[in-house]
């Protein structure tokens, strides 16, 4: 596997000057294709980042790995991951920023789910001390 770095915080349009961290990227050393509808995997993938880099509190690593199917997975850290429920994660309107700090609707993770069913893939939210990993699979 190789790595790479995105810029200073990578949302599709938005140039940020503040400090933010820089997700870790891990490849596939070889060409890898998957078939799907390239504006759904853009709004995936644009969803996951900007949920991670609002409510992370750490680092960001992307992974991207195949063994039968390519599969993708988003682990970051989360503060007081306790509150966040997973059977939940994935549901309209779910938030887990009880304080509200954050303008976020908790719709971003519910249409993850919605574009990847919708490609004939899945995903599956995995959470252990404070570590929370998006995995999406099938692609």
């Amino acid at each position: 596997m190789t790595s790479g770095q995105f810029g200073p915080k990578y949302m599709p349009g938005l140039c940020v000057a503040a400090p933010v961290a820089v997700p870790h990227i891990s490849f596939l050393t070889e060409p890898t294709f998957v078939i799907a509808d390239e504006t759904m995997v853009k709004r995936v993938v644009d969803n996951l980042i900007s949920n991670a880099m609002n409510y992370g509190i750490d680092e960001l690593k992307i992974i991207i790995s195949k063994d039968d199917n390519v599969s993708v997975a988003f682990q970051n850290t989360v503060q007081d991951g306790q509150r966040i429920d997973i059977n939940k994660l994935f549901n309209k309107f779910y938030t887990a920023d009880l304080s509200r700090n954050h303008s976020g609707t908790g719709l971003g993770l519910y249409i993850v789910k919605l574009l990847m069913e919708k490609m004939g893939g899945s995903v599956k939210g995995i959470f252990t001390d404070n570590v929370k990993v998006i995995l999406l699979l099938s692609l």
